[in-house]
């Protein structure tokens, strides 16, 4: 396992972990090429007229990034782009920022 490859496992395990604390189920991709690292899934409730009651469940996709902090410590730096060595071409992903700390 290279060093980016452990990095983006340390990485993932730390969302997981942060997820699971926080009560949710999480899900495990069977492939890797998927586009997302991780999912849970969060029910809604929706009451109507106070007694109709609507649950819906959403899919929540993640696609996790490790970071550092910056030299000064005011914000955070991470890569948000692949080079492919083998053939011409740069794919960018470039993915929202999830924080795992909500008290």
């Amino acid at each position: 396992m290279g060093n980016t490859s452990k990095n983006g496992m340390i990485g993932e395990t730390a969302v997981l972990n942060r997820l699971v604390q926080l009560g949710y189920e999480v899900l495990l991709p069977w492939s890797q090429d998927l586009g997302y690292d991780l999912a849970y899934y969060v029910e809604t409730e929706e009451r109507h007229f106070g007694f109709f009651t609507h649950k819906e469940s959403q899919l929540v996709r993640v696609q996790c990034k490790l970071a550092w902090l910056s030299k000064d410590g005011a914000y955070l730096i991470f890569n948000t782009s692949t080079v492919s060595m083998g053939g011409a071409g740069v794919w960018w992903n470039l993915s929202a920022f999830f924080a795992v700390d909500s008290s």
